[in-house]
């Protein structure tokens, strides 16, 4: 207790970032009350004449020690950090994407083959991959006297 001097290393939150430190991710602080000095003006019943008076008044605030704190560069090197590793899962988010919108045609391609019955119909089986995921199977039965026609489809075997 014998460290904490207020003015010297005991702040508000906002005081610490204007002195160039941040408060440390999670850092709980300790309410206190402070006075402060405020003037108002006062009409006087009698004379109708206003006259500014000054006064104290009770605030809370929550104040920080300096241990609880550190200098904005070295916060400010862990955010970049961070920001940085959230860039890269935002660009890896976005090439799955581009890739996912790539298949689409694909997709509508094969939905509208098995929603076109016109030539027999396809028929479409799921069944478990040896890793865990799904396998679909698109089978094309076409009947005797028609041509079969089926949608191209781009192969991505990489």
């Amino acid at each position: 207790m014998d460290d904490v001097k207020p003015r010297e290393n005991v702040f508000t939150f906002n005081a610490w970032k204007a002195l160039g430190r941040s408060v440390k991710k999670g850092e709980h602080g300790v309410k206190v009350v402070v006075f402060v000095e405020m003037s108002g003006e006062v009409r006087d019943p009698s004379t109708g004449e206003t006259e500014r008076k000054g006064f104290r008044a009770p605030r809370t605030t929550t104040v920080f020690h300096i241990s609880q704190t550190e200098a904005t560069t070295e916060a400010e090197s862990r955010w970049q950090a961070r920001r940085a590793e959230k860039e890269a899962k935002r660009a890896a988010n976005k090439a799955r994407h581009a890739k996912l919108q790539a298949r689409k045609p694909q997709a509508a391609a094969i939905e509208a083959a098995i929603a076109d019955t016109s030539h027999g119909g396809i028929k479409r089986r799921e069944h478990d991959a040896p890793d865990g995921g799904k396998v679909v199977s698109f089978a094309m039965y076409v009947p005797p006297g028609y041509q079969a026609v089926a949608p191209e489809l781009d192969r991505d075997d990489a």
